[in-house]
């Protein structure tokens, strides 16, 4: 955590050159972790850790973890789509274009629902803004808009419709909680780890179990319930990361954690609506669209050290918008 907060801080004071350089290199990097994604998926892959793992067709880069690596993809998507809104230079648009095309091919073939749902979300906060105020990137949003659906069609036909039935599992999921049938299983048996974890937050209201301790506090009752949902595999963790840290750190923790991400958020939100510049205001919402995404993924999974600091540089530059750090005439 402490790692997290010097990121944090060092990105609330980073000059306008360098906290641009920095979102340059988050995104040209990312490219490389989608390329060896996309390797893994067609069985190309050659670091030891990919026979080691198993998550059948699903990818995982380097991140170990195909949920994990969604996360990750949640907040660079966004962050490289307001960079490719923003480009002039023909040659560096070409560039984040095909990054972005890479990006998305490799989300699709994590198969993780949770990424789908909060990259939703951040993509449309950033396409009510393009029809709002950007005039001069709505040809470029376009653009991105076609090739996402072209890319999802070929990457569906290709998967023999698993990107399609993935997607309706989501609906199928929420009306098994609403109708209360097998809802356990909702969530690929998150729904069930949840309603087990409730009482043990309640019961640990204060300080928690400690952390990493779930794997020693969780212990289902119901032996034949724990079967039918979660076979005989070990759950490490909640699974979702406000319930995370409710259990091991105690309901107040969680508390100032949402308090002090809401404060970030909400005053991100307004320094943009008073921001004149649109070229800044963009890169704001930008901004905001990725942690957003990130904030809704995070009902899904946990926060890891594989994802989390690029989390908390951007929430540090949100910061920086929000101090005026950043000069109205710098471009992305």
């Amino acid at each position: 955590m402490l790692s997290y907060f010097i990121l944090f801080s060092l990105a609330t004071r980073l000059g306008s050159r360098h906290l641009e350089k920095l979102c340059h290199v988050i995104i040209i990097s990312s490219l490389v972790a989608s390329v060896y994604s996309i390797l893994q998926f067609y069985h190309l892959a050659f670091l030891p850790q990919d026979a080691a793992l198993k998550f059948g067709r699903r990818s995982f880069s380097f991140f170990d973890n195909p949920d994990y690596f969604g996360s990750y993809l949640t907040l660079v998507i966004p962050l490289t789509l307001t960079a490719f809104l923003l480009l002039h230079e023909v040659k560096r648009s070409v560039l984040y274009f095909i990054i972005l095309c890479t990006q998305f091919i490799a989300l699709l073939e994590s198969e993780t629902r949770s990424a789908w749902l909060g990259l939703a979300i951040g993509f449309l906060m950033i396409v009510m803004w393009v029809v709002w105020k950007g005039k001069k990137q709505l040809k470029k949003m376009a653009l991105m808009i076609v090739a996402f659906c072209l890319i999802f069609t070929l990457s569906n036909l290709i998967s023999h419709q698993t990107n399609v039935s993935r997607a309706v599992s989501i609906t199928n999921d929420v009306q098994k909680i609403i109708k209360n049938e097998d809802a356990g299983s909702a969530g690929a048996s998150r729904w069930y780890i949840w309603q087990v974890s409730l009482p043990l937050i309640e019961n640990h209201f204060w300080f928690g179990t400690g952390p990493n301790t779930f794997e020693q506090v969780f212990h289902p009752k119901d032996s034949s319930q724990a079967k039918k949902y979660l076979g005989d595999g070990k759950i490490y963790d909640e699974n979702n990361d406000y319930m995370q840290i409710a259990l091991t750190m105690g309901v107040p923790a969680l508390l100032v954690y949402l308090l002090f991400l809401s404060i970030i958020v909400f005053s991100g939100f307004r320094r943009a609506a008073l921001e004149l510049d649109a070229h800044q205001q963009l890169f704001s919402y930008g901004l905001l669209a990725a942690i957003f995404g990130y904030l809704v993924q995070a009902f899904f999974n946990i926060s890891v050290i594989s994802v989390a600091p690029y989390f908390w540089l951007l929430l540090g530059f949100v910061v920086n918008k929000n101090r005026g750090r950043t000069s109205e005439s710098d471009k992305v």
